[in-house]
């Protein structure tokens, strides 16, 4: 649980202030050239500082700070528990509803997790960027986190994510806006926590599988093209581990030439926590 929210803002309504009447707050506008209006606007320390999980308020825009990193693969959490908010529902695994092959309840799930998410959004007591699904393949029963997957079918797991996602983002009471982003994860083939085998120490930062490209089209890279192609998901983040030699958040061919090149992504890439920072400073193995 986060302790403190700084309050949402939006200043875009603040009619009175310089903000409301930029580009960038025009709504009739492509949205393009709102972006490259607030990219133009925001200083070269703002947009590094833009750059963490942790984003300070960005002056030149009048944002109040956000953190991006909220989860929701079985509940809202993240959240600042008060009177009017005092706790979010705690829905079952997704290993356990995805067993029910039931695409409506998926849906409702992702319905029901989302609204509360809103809830705790308009109360300020959360935001609204959730990193879920996870679709990854349950296929090492050593991975500590199958339970929070759809399961070892990558067509099940495509599925999943699919219904999941439109149920999160978008709600039937209101079509014009994201009701929360919804963000599939860990793009791709992470099935390692922290193993010891044959006397090697394996870990999440250092696996390293060597996939032939049949199975990592046909298994692992499916769950994510029926959620980036199909969902129409916004968000999506590369793994801690290396395919092939080249680490997820590094792989160029996995991020452009692949996600949006060839399945038309379109939202924002995050990292998982600081899988960058692995990619130049490996966590020592012990």
């Amino acid at each position: 649980m986060q302790s403190a929210f700084p309050p949402l803002n939006n200043p875009c309504l603040a009619t009175t202030s310089p903000f409301a009447a930029m580009p960038w707050c025009n709504h009739t506008l492509p949205i393009e050239l709102r972006i490259k209006d607030m990219l133009g606007r925001m200083t070269i320390a703002e947009k590094i500082a833009a750059l963490d999980t942790a984003t300070p308020a960005i002056k030149s825009l009048g944002l109040a700070a956000y953190n991006w990193w909220s989860e929701a693969t079985h509940g809202v959490s993240h959240t600042n528990s008060t009177g009017d908010t005092p706790a979010a529902t705690n829905f079952a695994f997704p290993i356990t509803t995805a067993a029910s092959f039931n695409r409506t309840l998926w849906h409702a799930t992702g319905a029901a997790i989302s609204r509360e998410a809103r809830a705790f959004m308009n109360a300020g007591h959360a935001y609204s960027t959730y990193w879920a699904p996870v679709i990854n393949l349950a296929r090492e029963p050593r991975w500590g986190r199958n339970l929070e997957s759809a399961g070892e079918d990558p067509y099940l797991s495509g599925e999943y994510s699919v219904s999941f996602v439109h149920g999160f983002e978008h709600l039937p009471e209101e079509s014009r806006y994201l009701a929360a982003s919804a963000c599939c994860k860990h793009y791709v083939a992470n099935s390692m926590e922290d193993s010891h085998y044959a006397g090697v120490h394996h870990t999440r930062y250092s696996a390293d599988p060597n996939i032939t490209s049949q199975d990592l089209v046909d298994s692992y890279m499916l769950p994510f093209q029926y959620c980036v192609e199909r969902g129409q998901v916004t968000g999506l983040m590369c793994s801690y581990n290396s395919v092939n030699g080249v680490p997820s958040c590094a792989n160029k061919w996995l991020l452009q030439t692949i996600a949006r090149d060839s399945w038309g992504f379109d939202g924002y890439v995050t990292s998982d926590c600081d899988a960058v920072a692995q990619c130049v400073e490996p966590s020592p193995i012990t």
